[in-house]
């Protein structure tokens, strides 16, 4: 979109930017967030991310004196969903940290909503902090813009605005962090999460620490299964969430990010073929959450949830271990299930 922005682009600059996202150790907020984001795991080194194969492109709007416009704003997420539309990017997300209080500090941008509202068009979730003013965002109190809605103007059908507030270690809503039932979505790590920064690694503390867990778990479930498009993977997103007291009338979903669910949601269903049993045959199924392992023998094998076993043979009060020989439809009952053949 501009020359040589080989990695991203710093709208903050004097005239139009420049390539210069990174300016020195003092610029230590995105590293952090990357890191929360993609940083590498199985090498043994410092911190993982969520997501240990993501592309990051940092899009900076905030100088080095802390301050940002929203003008900048705009420009960075209309530089994104501009590479998205017209390069092919295959961008799922955008990580947001800026914002302020509306009721006291700022008001709503209509041409940043706009540029909001033309990235959710294009398939891009804006993932936002709820912010750090230990406020609740209701009652004429709002953050912008990740109090927003993003579904312009209701011909969309749906938000694609994630908010997200602060919680400890132990599940408590961070002492700092904004929150709302109805503006803030869920809840995610956002108090001492240690990551990357330029000399190393670090603990930083904010909504903004636990909103790129958010954004990492959005690009997760998109790597899972391609097909999904932002709407549904939003509404996996907000269904997968874990109950949390502290939460509980705080946020929309009362829950904290849980990745081990939204895993499980984002996984495409494999369907099998008939189940034959020695005395019953069973109706085509559709597993969720089936992992097809190759066996050198030839033969696959898949563990099925317990559930879903119980559903299929009432007689199994274990898990079953499904083996097929090379032919599709000649699958028997194994382990957990020996009176199956």
């Amino acid at each position: 979109g501009y020359v040589d922005d080989i990695n991203g682009w710093d709208f903050s600059a004097p005239g139009n930017g420049d390539a210069s996202v990174y300016d020195g150790t003092f610029d230590d907020h995105g590293t952090h967030v990357a890191g929360t984001i993609g940083a590498k795991g199985g090498n043994g080194l410092g911190v993982v991310g969520v997501n240990w194969d993501v592309g990051i492109i940092p899009a900076q709007f905030i100088g080095s004196d802390g301050t940002g416009s929203f003008w900048n704003a705009t420009r960075a997420i209309q530089y994104l969903t501009d590479l998205k539309l017209d390069q092919g990017l295959n961008i799922v997300a955008t990580n947001n940290s800026g914002g302020c209080l509306g009721s006291t500090q700022c008001d709503p941008s209509s041409y940043l909503l706009e540029a909001i509202d033309r990235g959710g068009d294009a398939g891009i979730l804006f993932i936002g902090a709820a912010g750090n003013d230990i406020r609740n965002l209701q009652g004429g109190v709002s953050y912008y813009p990740s109090s927003l809605q993003c579904d312009n103007g209701g011909s969309r059908g749906w938000d694609c605005m994630v908010s997200v507030a602060s919680i400890t270690s132990s599940g408590d809503l961070s002492l700092f962090s904004n929150y709302g039932a109805l503006h803030v979505d869920l809840g995610g790590p956002g108090s001492d999460v240690y990551s990357t920064v330029p000399d190393g690694y670090g603990s930083k503390s904010g909504t903004s620490m636990a909103t790129p867990h958010v954004a990492g778990a959005v690009a997760l479930c998109a790597s899972i299964d391609p097909s999904l498009r932002a709407e549904a993977i939003r509404s996996k997103l907000m269904s997968s969430t874990t109950p949390t007291g502290s939460l509980a009338g705080k946020t929309v979903t009362g829950g904290r990010l849980d990745i081990g669910n939204l895993y499980g949601l984002c996984r495409p269903p494999v369907t099998v073929p008939p189940i034959v049993g020695s005395d019953r045959t069973t109706a085509d199924a559709t597993l969720t959450g089936l992992d097809l392992v190759p066996d050198p023998s030839g033969v696959h094998s898949a563990t099925v949830p317990p559930d879903e076993v119980m559903s299929q043979d009432p007689d199994a009060g274990t898990p079953c271990r499904l083996y097929t020989s090379p032919s599709p439809r000649d699958w028997i009952w194994h382990r957990g299930c020996p009176d199956r053949q």
